[in-house]
């Protein structure tokens, strides 16, 4: 079984929300609650819609290698929704040492660079789609963006 996250995004109760977001889906308990609240699980995976603080609090707990609020897709903790990335170098390094293309001249990478710190959440339209900036890595010199349908900012 794997979470229906377009139903539980809809849970207006954060703390149930959350439950069912991060519940263990292989315990006894987690079939349990399966078995109780259907209507909130599939039997296929889907992509999302998925809450940002939920990717924030999978990182948090320990589930990826290492945590940083600035570095959710380079960690491995965005991969494990199978939200699927756009990315992008945001110099010649970045796109070349990458593989990437290089950030589009349609996406102003000054206000990425100086947005909140470079923090997840910035809306950007980009070929007529919204996408929302999951990372800025200085580092590695790229961005990675998912399709804002995907993702959900303020849950």
């Amino acid at each position: 079984m794997y979470k229906n996250w377009k139903e539980i995004c809809q849970i207006t109760d954060t703390h149930f929300m959350w439950a069912l977001a991060l519940l263990d889906l292989t315990t006894d308990f987690g079939r349990m609650v399966i078995e109780r609240f259907p209507e909130y699980f599939s039997n296929e995976q889907q992509a999302g819609p998925i809450p940002l603080s939920l990717i924030f609090e999978k990182a948090r707990s320990g589930e990826t290698e290492m945590f940083s609020e600035e570095y959710i897709v380079s960690n491995g903790t965005v991969a494990k929704f199978n939200i699927p990335l756009v990315e992008f170098g945001v110099d010649e390094r970045g796109a070349g040492d990458n593989n990437l293309p290089l950030l589009p001249r349609e996406i102003d990478f000054e206000k990425i660079r100086a947005d909140n710190n470079s923090k997840a959440g910035m809306e950007v339209e980009w070929k007529g789609k919204h996408l929302i900036m999951l990372e800025y890595n200085e580092h590695t010199g790229s961005v990675s963006f998912a399709p804002a349908e995907l993702i959900i900012i303020d849950k």
